[in-house]
């Protein structure tokens, strides 16, 4: 049996809690959840589909999140990290796996994303996959034994750089596996509104020199 567990670090619960309800609609189910509660809400979901596992980073921030939910992962076949503020249909998990089952080197999946609401409802399309040429973060899979090879984000940098590029270069160039989307697995992206929302607005300035730096020092492309 195929095992999907997913990591959500949640800023906002209203939309992890429409996340959660689409993830319940899919055909083939996620064996477990792992929330990491930045909400400072103390939100605590709830599934009579799948299992859900509350978990708090001591930053708030995506890197500690994306380390810590890594962590709390076991015995699966593949890992899918969301950002809260996106939407997926019931095909999403069934489709990530017809992309690692139809393409062997696919060690990264992706869906389409389409970010304007008025090509919404989401449209199930055939499959066609397509070599990814940079990461999409906010909604992606892993298979575990690839994500396993990936070291955590550094201590030092967890408030200072952006975490799923660090995930793309281990896995692409220090690695060497590839990242493929399938353009007819379609999600709906909402462009930074879960912290929108909550009036939180952060400069990326900071954020890209800092990442400018590690690539410096791991001598990264």
């Amino acid at each position: 049996m195929l095992k999907f567990q997913v990591i959500i670090p949640v800023v906002n619960p209203g939309l992890a809690d429409v996340l959660i309800e689409e993830m319940e609609k899919n055909t083939l189910l996620p064996e477990r959840v792992i929330i990491i509660d930045n909400s400072y809400c103390d939100y605590k979901p709830y599934s009579d589909k799948f299992p859900i596992y509350i978990y708090h980073s001591i930053s708030g921030t995506v890197n500690e999140s994306i380390n810590l939910g890594i962590s709390k992962t076991h015995d699966c076949d593949y890992v899918s990290i969301f950002n809260d503020d996106i939407q997926i249909a019931p095909w999403f998990f069934f489709r990530t796996h017809l992309i690692f089952k139809d393409i062997p080197i696919c060690s990264v999946a992706c869906p389409n994303t389409i970010v304007d609401p008025k090509q919404l409802p989401l449209k199930e399309s055939p499959s066609q996959f397509v070599q990814m040429k940079k990461r999409a973060g906010w909604c992606v899979s892993f298979r575990k034994e690839i994500l396993d090879k990936v070291p955590p984000i550094p201590d030092t940098r967890i408030r200072t750089f952006y975490g799923d590029d660090w995930l793309w270069y281990w896995t692409t160039v220090f690695i060497g596996k590839k990242w493929f989307m399938d353009m007819g697995n379609m999600i709906y992206h909402m462009i930074g509104q879960s912290t929108l929302k909550l009036g939180k607005r952060k400069s990326k300035e900071r954020e890209l020199l800092a990442w400018r730096e590690i690539r410096k020092e791991y001598k990264m492309p």
